[in-house]
């Protein structure tokens, strides 16, 4: 006779077991639900930068994907953002059509994380309602998010890698063409899989493995295809790679950790981009010590599981390597470190070969209580630094880009043409406005950032002046001038004839305030 606890019954036809499956789905699934509902309100007040806005023109004004390519192959990412927002933009004209969309995407990263991470819950609530997969790859919607969403989906799929190789090694593929740190990740993982194959006999002889490993590295392949500098990306006079000993950009370099594993900011108007580390006594030195501290806690945390362990200090290596010679980047770049720890977490938690899931951290996750503390600790610092800068964002203009263009647009001024000085920080007012500027940095009509150029980049006021003289005269109407600095308040020389008829206030991101000028039409017969 069966015991009778085995035929207890939590519910009508639900066993124990199956009782115990369904609750971490229900759970995951109501986690879900309010990040997208708490996302959703976020991003709806979230007003787009010039990075942001840049990416959706250059997928909406393209007329065709050969000239989507040949745009993308400038911007220092991979096509795959472009595309998808070429072809979004295809059904509505709308820039809240691709937050909408990466507000999905950042959904999706949420429920794998809540539904297939072996964390504790509490865990999984502070990362996903955290710094990063709440704000900076949630409400700032960039091509990271992408990143994200591969990372993990392949997370996901890695216990099941041995036997159906496929679909982890083609989140690989996809993940090494969504930016230079997803193509690194990518590479990092494809190495340790690569290790794992050949360190066992059997493995070496399933064909299957090398099909994905082969699919891994054409996704590497096509990524550095598309990420090679060109001569006019302006990449390299932007970032020249740098290959010299610097002490002091090795410093740089160490304390990107800290900043990446502990992202609070200021809690000040420009708080994005400025960690309340950097603002301590003996700030660098302090870092430093940290760098060594979370490095070392990580190493313990990982040390049970191999491939956890090299893939983790492998992309800390290699993400080390890129700050140095390329490029040191913002929040958003160095934060994958932290992305990185995240996933080989995952990794270490995970049981080769079951599917199931579990509430807690489980068999290669080591460490002594303090260790463990250490790490709830820093996942409440995200926690907390995500609900600061949603608060922020919530509450102030990230960008005053969108507020100019409704300015703009209530005057009337949007049916003069419109001169602006700065291509990059008038990027977001030519999206809000839905309409082409002429910038009078590159000396052509345009909407998005692009390469081609007939002037350097450094304009003076004259220029500005002498530019929206000839395209009122063209146009035989009052010019607008849009500025981001204040460049025309001590010239003046077309005196009664330029009006000042704005000023935004300033912005959560510094130098996407505007200041709008009128330039009254003169007939050439009343010179």
């Amino acid at each position: 006779m069966e015991p009778l606890r085995e035929q207890t019954k939590l519910g009508p036809g639900k066993s124990e077991a199956t009782g115990r499956g369904k609750s971490p789905v229900r759970r995951a699934l109501l986690l879900t639900a309010v990040f997208f509902v708490v996302g959703l309100a976020g991003i709806l007040r979230h007003e787009m930068w010039r990075d942001e806005m840049q990416a959706w023109l250059i997928g909406k004004d393209t007329e065709s994907l050969s000239q989507l390519w040949n745009v993308a192959l400038h911007q220092k990412h991979p096509v795959t953002w472009y595309l998808a927002l070429h072809g979004l933009s295809r059904l509505s004209p709308d820039p809240v059509a691709m937050q909408l969309f990466h507000l999905t995407i950042a959904t999706l990263s949420a429920f794998l994380l809540f539904a297939s991470a072996p964390f504790k819950t509490v865990h999984k609530v502070f990362l996903g309602f955290g710094y990063y997969f709440l704000y900076e790859y949630a409400l700032i919607s960039r091509n990271y998010a992408l990143g994200i969403l591969f990372l993990f989906a392949f997370c996901a799929l890695f216990p099941r890698f041995r036997r159906t190789p496929i679909p982890a090694a083609v989140c690989l593929f996809l993940l090494a063409n969504t930016s230079v740190y997803g193509l690194i990740l990518a590479g990092v993982m494809g190495g340790v899989l690569l290790i794992e194959v050949l360190a066992s006999g059997p493995l070496r002889r399933q064909p299957k493995l090398w099909a994905g490993l082969l699919v891994i590295g054409l996704g590497l392949a096509v990524s550095m295809y598309q990420l090679k500098p060109l001569p006019t990306s302006g990449f390299e006079s932007a970032t020249p790679f740098h290959t010299a000993f610097n002490s002091g950009l090795l410093v740089d370099v160490l304390i990107l950790v800290p900043k990446a594993f502990l992202p609070f900011p200021l809690p000040i108007l420009n708080f994005w981009n400025h960690p309340a580390l950097d603002s301590i006594p003996a700030a660098r030195a302090v870092e430093v010590v940290l760098c060594l501290v979370l490095l070392a806690g990580a190493v313990v945390l990982l040390r049970r599981s191999r491939p956890a362990l090299i893939f983790f200090l492998s992309s800390v290596g290699a993400l080390f390597l890129w700050s140095y010679v390329a490029y040191i980047g913002f929040t958003r770049h160095y934060g994958h470190l932290f992305i990185a720890f995240v996933a080989a977490l995952w990794m270490a938690g995970e049981r080769r070969g079951r599917p199931d899931g579990s509430p807690g951290l489980r068999s290669g996750i080591s460490g002594s209580r303090f260790i463990k503390a250490g790490l709830s600790a820093v996942l409440l610092l995200h926690f907390l630094a995500g609900l600061l800068a949603y608060a922020m964002d919530f509450r102030h203009q990230f960008s005053q880009g969108k507020n100019t263009a409704r300015f703009i647009r209530h005057k009337g001024f949007d049916r003069l043409p419109i001169v602006a000085h700065m291509l990059g920080p008038c990027v977001p007012v030519a999206g809000y406005l839905d309409r082409p500027l002429y910038y009078v940095a590159k000396g052509v009509w345009g909407t998005y950032s692009f390469a081609a150029s007939r002037r350097p980049w450094v304009v003076s006021a004259e220029d500005v002046l002498a530019d929206a003289e000839l395209q009122g005269r063209i146009h035989k109407s009052d010019c607008l001038i849009v500025l981001s600095l204040p460049l025309l308040e001590r010239s003046r020389p077309q005196g009664k004839r330029l009006i000042k008829v704005g000023q935004s206030p300033p912005a959560i991101v510094a130098g996407e305030e505007y200041y709008l000028y009128l330039l009254r039409y003169r007939a050439p017969d009343a010179e």
